[in-house]
C-alpha cells in the first residue's frame, strides 16, 4: 500500500493507492483535521486515523506546497549533463541567502543544450520544514518515500503525453493558492502559484503568459489545460470562452495514465496532486522534483581491468597470508606442546617429594602463621594508646583495665570514674580516632568519691586489620632475610659456621635427648 500526504494548515489529505504493473488503484481518500494542534498532536491523530483504516507502517509520497520552498533561477555555465548537479549546488550557495548543507535542494533544467549557457530552477527546502515534516511522519509511524513539490506533481501525471513541441499553461484553478506550469512539451519553463478569485483568474492567466514569454523564446502559448470540471469552474470557462486567442481544455482525473479511481470522491479538485503523484508511481516515470532523491551525477561504468589486476594482485597476497599464518600456528603448536609439558613438569615438582615439601603444605603453614599473627595483640601498645587518649585526672580516673585476648574478638573492659556527665561525650570522642568499636557505655550514680560522682564503664573492641598485619609480616622477613644475606656474604666463616653447626643439629646428641625427655 501506498499513501500520498499533502499538508495543509488546516487539515492532511490523505490518498490510498495500490500501485501494479498495470494501474494504480485509488482504493481510500480522506482528510485529517489539524486545526489548532501542535505537530506531535497532528502526528498522533494521523496514525489514528490510519490505524482505523489499516494503512498503518506505509510507505508515503509527502506533497509539499509552493509556500514551504524557496525558488531561485539563474544561469549556470556550459556543462556536461553529468556535471551539474555539483555545479548548480555550487552556485547556488549565492543565489540563496540562508543554504546551507542541511538544505534539501533539487532543481529543474530549463534550457536542454549542454554547449551553450543553461537556466535552471533551483526549489530547495529549509530545515526547519523537513523536520516538521519528518516528525509528523514518524509520529504517525509511516515512512516517507518521496518528498514532491505541489505543483509539479500535477504536472508529472500528465507530461508523458505532451511529447510534442508546443508551449502550454497548465493550471490547477481548484487549488489554493492556484498552481500554474508553463512547459514547452514535456519540459517546464516556468511556475507560479497565485491568490486570485475565479472572477479574476483569468486575467493572473494572461500576466503568467506576458511574464513567461521569454522563457519560452517568444513562442505562443498554443493552449491552455486545466484541472477539474467545467462545471465547478463555470465562471472561468464563461471567460475563457469568450477570449477568441485562447484554445483550453479541462482536463478530469480520468485522464491520468493508469490511474483507477473506486474510492468515493466528495472534493475531487482537492485531491489533483496526490493522484498525479500515485499516478506517476504507478508507471514508474521519474518525478520533476524530489526533494528526497534530488539529481545527482550519475556513476559511469569504466573500464575494470585494473580493478581485476589489483584483485588478482589481492587474492595472491591473501594465499601468501594464508600460508605464513599456517606457518606461524604449526610453530605456535609446537611452542604450545613445550609450555604443556613444562606446566606437567612444575606441577609434578610442587606437588613434593625427594625430601621437599609440596606447595600446598607451605602454604597452609604460612597461613597458620598469618592467622597468629593477624589474632596476636600487642597489648602494651593498646594500653599506650589508651592512656595516651584519656581524659586527665581532672577530668576522669580509671578503677580498673581488663584486657581480654580473645582470638575472635580481643577487648578492653574499662571501669572509670568521671567528674560529670558532659565528659563522657569528650572521653568517647579522645578514643574514636583508633580503630576501636566502643560498645554501648554503662553511665550510673558514685556515691563513694564526691569528686568523681559518675561511674562509667564501657568495653572497646580491638579491631584489626589481617591484610595490613600480613604485609607488615611480610616487609620484616623480607628485610631479615636480607639482613642476613648480606651478612653471610661479609664473612665466608659465618657461613661455614653456619653450615657446620646446621649439620650438628642434623643429628641429636645425648643431652639433646635427655634434655628432651626432662621436658616431658
Amino acid at each position: 500500500m501506498l499513501l500520498a500526504l499533502e499538508i495543509r494548515p488546516e487539515k492532511i489529505l490523505v490518498s490510498a493507492a495500490r500501485p501494479s504493473a498495470s494501474e494504480t488503484e485509488i482504493t481510500q481518500v480522506f482528510s485529517v483535521s489539524i486545526t489548532d494542534l501542535t505537530d506531535a498532536a497532528i502526528g498522533e491523530r494521523l496514525k489514528t486515523e490510519l490505524a482505523g483504516r489499516n494503512l498503518s507502517r506505509a510507505d508515503a509520497i509527502l506533497i509539499v506546497d509552493r509556500a514551504s520552498v524557496e525558488m531561485r533561477e539563474f544561469d549556470v555555465p556550459p556543462a556536461p549533463e553529468n556535471e551539474l548537479p555539483d555545479i548548480v549546488r555550487f552556485v547556488s550557495k549565492n543565489e540563496f541567502a540562508s543554504l546551507n548543507e542541511n538544505w534539501l535542494l533539487d532543481f529543474i533544467p530549463l534550457k536542454l543544450d549542454s554547449a551553450q549557457a543553461r537556466k535552471v530552477l533551483a526549489i530547495g527546502l529549509a530545515p526547519e520544514k523537513q523536520l516538521r515534516f519528518k516528525k509528523i511522519a514518524e509520529l504517525a509511524g509511516i515512512k516517507l518515500k518521496s518528498m514532491l513539490l505541489r505543483p509539479l506533481a500535477k504536472f508529472d501525471a500528465i507530461k508523458s503525453e505532451l511529447a510534442d513541441d508546443l508551449c502550454r499553461l497548465v493550471v490547477d484553478p481548484g487549488s489554493d493558492p492556484v498552481d500554474m506550469i508553463v512547459a514547452v512539451g514535456d519540459q517546464v519553463v516556468a511556475t507560479r502559484s497565485v491568490r486570485s478569485t475565479p472572477e479574476l483568474l483569468d486575467n493572473e492567466i494572461t500576466r503568467t503568459i506576458a511574464s513567461a514569454r521569454s522563457s519560452i523564446g517568444n513562442k505562443p502559448v498554443s493552449e491552455i489545460l486545466l484541472f477539474g470540471d467545467p462545471s465547478e469552474h463555470q465562471i472561468l470557462n464563461d471567460r475563457l470562452s469568450k477570449r477568441a486567442d485562447v484554445k483550453f481544455r479541462f482536463l478530469g482525473l480520468q485522464e491520468f495514465p493508469k490511474l483507477r479511481i473506486s474510492a468515493k470522491l466528495e472534493s475531487p479538485k482537492d485531491f489533483v496532486a496526490s493522484f498525479g503523484a500515485l499516478a506517476t508511481q504507478g508507471v514508474d516515470a521519474p518525478y520533476s522534483i524530489d526533494f528526497l532523491h534530488p539529481r545527482r551525477p550519475k556513476i559511469e561504468k569504466k573500464d575494470r581491468s585494473r580493478q581485476f589486476l589489483y584483485g588478482g594482485i589481492a587474492a595472491g597476497a591473501a594465499v601468501l597470508a594464508i600460508l605464513v599464518g599456517w606457518w606461524t600456528l604449526r610453530s605456535q603448536s609446537v611452542e604450545i606442546a613445550r609450555l604443556n609439558q613444562r606446566l606437567t613438569d612444575l606441577t609434578t615438582a610442587n606437588a613434593g617429594g625427594d625430601n621437599r615439601p609440596a606447595v600446598d603444605q607451605i602454604l597452609g603453614e604460612v597461613a597458620t602463621v598469618d592467622g597468629w599473627q593477624a589474632a596476636n595483640v600487642n597489648w602494651l601498645d593498646e594500653l599506650n594508646q589508651l592512656s595516651n587518649r584519656f581524659l586527665t585526672p581532672d577530668d576522669a580516673i580509671v578503677d580498673s583495665v581488663d584486657a581480654i585476648a580473645d582470638r575472635e574478638k580481643p577487648k578492653i573492659v574499662i571501669r572509670s570514674r568521671m567528674v560529670g556527665i558532659q565528659k563522657e561525650a569528650a572521653l568517647l570522642d579522645s578514643l574514636y580516632p583508633r580503630p576501636y568499636t566502643i560498645e554501648t557505655p554503662t553511665t550510673g550514680v558514685n556515691d563513694d568519691d564526691p569528686s568523681y560522682p559518675m561511674s562509667f564503664d564501657f568495653t572497646i573492641l580491638v579491631e584489626r586489620d589481617p591484610d595490613q598485619i600480613i604485609k607488615l609480616t611480610d616487609a620484616a622477613a623480607l628485610e631479615a632475610m636480607k639482613s642476613r644475606s648480606s651478612r653471610l656474604s661479609r664473612d665466608p666463616k659465618t657461613i661455614e659456621s653456619s653450615t657446620t653447626e646446621n649439620s650438628t643439629r642434623d643429628e641429636p646428641t645425648t643431652n639433646d635427648v635427655n634434655s628432651a625427655r626432662g621436658l616431658e
